[in-house]
């Protein structure tokens, strides 16, 4: 990418954090002067960074849909097998698992 597209996105993203332009384009020139690909990479890094969320995202679906209920449906067997505190605990600890997860699933689709 050549110097000015590369200084062109960098001013675009710093006006996130400043209102002049001039300010703008002097921060990305610095970044520009460390690394000239400051703001290639930094796009890389955000869309890697988005990856990881799809991916704890389908972990937490997991968790709240498979993980949670065979824990629940454990501690049930293992409640009606004679180990009622056993039992118990891996009850609330699967039912803990599907509202943890839940919740968090529905945050993080929310503010995405």
């Amino acid at each position: 990418m050549s110097f000015e597209s590369e200084l062109a996105r960098g001013i675009a993203v710093e006006m996130e954090h400043t209102s002049d332009p001039v300010i703008a384009e002097r921060i990305a020139r610095d970044h520009l002067a460390e690394l000239p690909d400051y703001y290639t990479r930094l796009v890389r890094m955000e869309a890697g960074a988005l990856n990881d969320t799809v991916k704890t995202q389908r972990v937490r679906l997991l968790d709240v849909f498979v993980i949670g209920p065979l824990m629940v449906a454990g501690g049930y067997a293992l409640a009606r097998r004679g180990s009622p505190v056993w039992g118990t605990l891996l009850g609330v600890f699967g039912s803990t698992t599907i509202v943890y997860n839940g919740r968090n699933w529905l945050r993080i689709r929310r503010a995405s």
